[in-house]
C-alpha cells in the first residue's frame, strides 16, 4: 500500500487533497497548481480567505505568470467561501453542485479545456456539522469530478480541523498533491467510504507521515 507511484500533472476527472501546516505551504501548493491549469488553458479558481489572494498572486508573478492578465480575460477567479459552499451561515452541497455544474459548462464554451478548482476548506470548521457534511460531500464528489471536466484540489488546514476530519480527507481522495505540484495516488483513498467514519483514528499521524515520505520519494524521482 505504500509504494509510491510515479508523480504526473493534474488532469481532468482529478480529485485530490493537500493536508497543510501554514500559509506558506497552502500558497506554494495553490500557485503551482493554478499555474500548470492557466499553462493548460483551463478555468481556474481559488476559493478561500480573500487574505490568501495576495500571496498566491505574488507567487504566480515568480513562476512568471502575469495573474492581471489572467484575471483580465477570465481565466483566473478569486471566489469566497460565500461564493460557492456558504448560504446563510450554512453548508448547502446542492447548491455546491450547482455552481461546479455551472461553471463547468460555462468554461467549456468559452473555450477553456475545462474548470481547474483549488478550494481551501477551513470555512467548514466553523460551521455546525460543516466538517462532518463536508467530507460526506467529498466522497460523493469523487464520482461527478471523475466523469466531467474539472480538476479539484481541496486543502486542510492540519491544525484547524480535528484528526477524526482529516482522516476523512484522506479515505475520500483518490489523489494528494505530491512535490513540484504534482498528482499522486492517495493509498488511504477507499470508494466505499460515504461519510465521516467512527472509529479509531490512532493511526492518522503514520498515514500522513506515509503520505509524506511518498512525497518525498516523488520528489527524488523527478
Amino acid at each position: 500500500m505504500t509504494t509510491a507511484t510515479p508523480p504526473r500533472p493534474f488532469d481532468l476527472g482529478d480529485h485530490a487533497c493537500a493536508i497543510y501546516s501554514s500559509h506558506t505551504q497552502l500558497v506554494r501548493l495553490v500557485s503551482r497548481f493554478l499555474a500548470e491549469g492557466l499553462e493548460r488553458h483551463e478555468h481556474c479558481w481559488y476559493v478561500g480567505p480573500h487574505g490568501d489572494v495576495r500571496g498566491i498572486r505574488g507567487a504566480l508573478r515568480r513562476r512568471g505568470l502575469d495573474p492581471d492578465r489572467y484575471l483580465h480575460v477570465g481565466a483566473l477567479r478569486f471566489l469566497l467561501p460565500s461564493d460557492v459552499y456558504v448560504m446563510w451561515g450554512e453548508f448547502h452541497p446542492t447548491h455546491t453542485d450547482r455552481v461546479f455544474s455551472d461553471a463547468i459548462t460555462q468554461a467549456r464554451v468559452d473555450g477553456f479545456r475545462g474548470l481547474r478548482v483549488a478550494a481551501e476548506v477551513s470555512w467548514a470548521s466553523a460551521i455546525d456539522d460543516g466538517a462532518e457534511r463536508l467530507v460526506a460531500y467529498e466522497a460523493h464528489a469523487c464520482a461527478g469530478f471523475a466523469a466531467a471536466p474539472v480538476t479539484g484540489l481541496c486543502l486542510y488546514h492540519r491544525r484547524r480541523f480535528s484528526v477524526h476530519v482529516v482522516h476523512g480527507a484522506l479515505l475520500t481522495h483518490p489523489l494528494t498533491a505530491a512535490a513540484r505540484g504534482l498528482a499522486i495516488a492517495n493509498p488511504f483513498y477507499d470508494r466505499a467510504v460515504t461519510s465521516l467514519p467512527p472509529g479509531d483514528d490512532r493511526g492518522v499521524t503514520g498515514k500522513l507521515q506515509v503520505i509524506k515520505n511518498l512525497t518525498h520519494r516523488s520528489a527524488r524521482r523527478r
